[in-house]
C-alpha cells in the first residue's frame, strides 16, 4: 500500500480550495450583480387612464406612459403614446391596463359592421341556448355560420334561408362584448350572436328563436375570398328559394345502407 505524499495532498487542498475562491468570487462579482441589474432594467409602457369601450376611438389624454420592470412584460407592449393615441379599442379597455398591439386597432369594429346596415339588411340577434350550440363559446365576428334548426317533433335540418350568413357580434348576458380569444375567469359566457341578416331571414331567426332550437355551425373562418363567396351563394338562395327537402342532408347508397 502506497504512503500517501503528505506534500502532494496539501499541494492538491490549496489548489481546490483556490478554485473555490475564484467560483465563488465569479459568483459574488459577476453573475449575481448582472441578474440584479437586469431585474432592475425597466422599460416604458403605455397605460390607459380612463375605460375606454371596444371599438371607441383612444383619446391622448387618456394615455399614461409607466416606467416598468423589464421582467415578465409582454413582447406586444406599447412604448409610446404614439401607437395609441387616436387609435380605437380592439378590447374594452380598463383603466389601469397596460396597452397592447393587440389591443388597440387602426379601425373601429363597431363601424365596420354598422356600416354594413342598409335598406336590404339589418342585425339580428339570436339566444346561444347551450355550449354546445354557440361552437362551444369560439363563434368570432366575420365567421360564417350556418344555422341547424333542431327540434322534437321533426328532423334537425339547415334551412337554406339561414345556410350562410355573417356573425358581426357575440355577447354575454349583460350585453357586453364577448372575446373567445380572452382567458379569463371574469368574463361572462356567450349568450347571444348577432348576424347580418335581410329582411326574410330576420323572420325566419325571429319564428326559431321561439319555436326552436338553433345550433350555430361554422362554415368559414379567416378566408375573406371563400366568406365573400359564401355570401353570394346566400344571397342567390334567397333569390330563388328552395323546398326545405333540399336542405336535407345528400347521403349516398353506401352511407344509407351504413345508418340503416
Amino acid at each position: 500500500m502506497k504512503k500517501l505524499n503528505v506534500k502532494q495532498l496539501t499541494k492538491n487542498r490549496v489548489l481546490l480550495a483556490g478554485i473555490s475562491v475564484a467560483l465563488a468570487a465569479g459568483i459574488s462579482f459577476v453573475l449575481i450583480p448582472q441578474y440584479e441589474k437586469s431585474s432592475r432594467e425597466t422599460v416604458q409602457v403605455v397605460s390607459i387612464e380612463s375605460d375606454v369601450a371596444q371599438g371607441q376611438k383612444i383619446p391622448a389624454e387618456s394615455l399614461k406612459v409607466l416606467e416598468i420592470p423589464k421582467e415578465f412584460l409582454p413582447a406586444d407592449i406599447l412604448q409610446n403614446e404614439a401607437q395609441a393615441a387616436g387609435r380605437y379599442a380592439a378590447v374594452d379597455l380598463k383603466k389601469g391596463d397596460w396597452l397592447t398591439s393587440r389591443k388597440v386597432s387602426e379601425e373601429t369594429g363597431l363601424q365596420t359592421w354598422y356600416e354594413k346596415i342598409d335598406s336590404g339588411r339589418c342585425a339580428v340577434s339570436v339566444t346561444i341556448k347551450t355550449l354546445a350550440s354557440g361552437v362551444s363559446g369560439q363563434l368570432q365576428p366575420g365567421d360564417i355560420i350556418s344555422f341547424v334548426s333542431a327540434n322534437t317533433d321533426s328532423d334537425s335540418v339547415i334551412l337554406p334561408e339561414l345556410q350562410y350568413l355573417e356573425v358581426i357580434q357575440i355577447s354575454t348576458a349583460s350585453g357586453a362584448d364577448y372575446d373567445a380569444n380572452v382567458e379569463s375567469e371574469e368574463q361572462e359566457p356567450a349568450a347571444t350572436v348577432t348576424v347580418l341578416a335581410d329582411s326574410v331571414q330576420a323572420t325566419l331567426l325571429a319564428d326559431q328563436e321561439l319555436n326552436s332550437n338553433l345550433h350555430a355551425v361554422l362554415v368559414c373562418r379567416g378566408n375573406p375570398d371563400k366568406a365573400q363567396e359564401l355570401l353570394k351563394l346566400q344571397e342567390e338562395i334567397l333569390e330563388n328559394p328552395v323546398s326545405q327537402e333540399t336542405a336535407q342532408p345528400q347521403y349516398t347508397e353506401e352511407e344509407e345502407m351504413l345508418d340503416g
